[in-house]
């Protein structure tokens, strides 16, 4: 059986692809070949969503089969820690409950966003890729009850994924303090390297070890070529290829390079728009701060 030890559960661009990449450099973890697999979220599901852009996300991120899902761990060395770093798991019932059938032991990580911040930066994900073709993130914000009626893929609903309160309690009820770790976006940015030895004392492994930060990922902007923004994010057969002969990192640094050049200035959030949505998370900010022992009161200030 290989399984994950550890599992980064969201929230969704909150920093968990930067999370992926930082603790995949650490020699004694191992970090499964593909970032999202969402295995716990949609096990043995046949999965219809229909939001644009959707049926790649189904393709190429999500595992829905035990067998394919061990396949992602199986290059770790004996004695690594193995983690993957689903953004959905965090708000999608029934996950914490697979989790504990499957494996019981499991560490969890979660790193939360103030939730109106996290909401703009799901849309400008979604205006990045092409998919998003509202260019008035009010006027998205009010499709969202449509869009979820639809079926639209989660990473489409902008706004309920910032109660973050609700959706932790399924983890806390069904596992103990000392399997979770709950981290806040500010504190990546702010000092990530006190974030990053607590994170690797809590996964087990050397604490001491000092990734580099200093690369970003998964940012946002404007592609200047959308043409070349969607061949990079997208696996062809001559991609495929070619990516047997050229190494990891190296294949990495090209890509991202790539990606960081075609990327324009990033869109600027209505300041309007961040008070209202602000206000309506309010609430549940204040029982956050309750359930996880920390002060959010900036994250209220508008």
């Amino acid at each position: 059986m290989t399984l994950p030890t550890f599992l980064i559960i969201g929230a969704a661009k909150s920093g968990t692809t930067s999370l992926y990449y930082y603790l995949n450099q650490h020699p004694d973890i191992f970090m499964s070949v593909i970032k999202e697999p969402h295995f716990f979220a949609y096990e043995d599901q046949t999965l219809t969503f229909t939001g644009p852009g959707d049926m790649a996300i189904m393709d190429t991120m999500i595992v829905t089969q035990r067998e394919r899902y061990e396949e992602l761990f199986q290059a770790a060395r004996p004695g690594q820690a193995r983690g993957e770093a689903s953004a959905m798991y965090l708000n999608e019932p029934g996950v914490a409950e697979r989790i504990a059938q499957h494996t019981p032991g499991m560490k969890l990580i979660t790193i939360l966003r103030q939730p109106a911040d996290r909401a703009f930066s799901s849309y400008q994900h979604q205006r990045r890729d092409g998919w998003e073709q509202e260019p008035d993130f009010g006027r998205a914000l009010a499709l969202e009850t449509e869009r979820s009626t639809a079926n639209w893929h989660p990473i489409w609903h902008y706004k309920r994924l910032g109660f973050y309160s609700g959706f932790l309690e399924q983890f806390t009820e069904r596992f103990p303090g000392e399997q979770q770790r709950i981290y806040l976006f500010e504190d990546l940015v702010r000092d990530p390297m006190t974030l990053f030895r607590d994170a690797f004392d809590f996964i087990g492994v050397d604490p001491t070890f000092l990734p580099d930060t200093s690369r970003r990922y998964n940012e946002s902007g404007i592609p200047k070529s959308m043409r070349l923004h969607r061949y990079l994010w997208t696996s062809t057969p001559l991609k495929r290829y070619v990516k047997q002969f050229i190494p990891n990192g190296p294949r990495e640094r090209l890509v991202r390079g790539l990606q960081s050049r075609n990327l324009g200035a990033s869109e600027q959030f209505d300041p309007v728009i961040r008070a209202r949505l602000t206000a309506e998370y309010t609430d549940d900010i204040r029982q956050l701060e309750r359930r996880i022992g920390r002060d959010l009161s900036h994250w209220t200030r508008t």
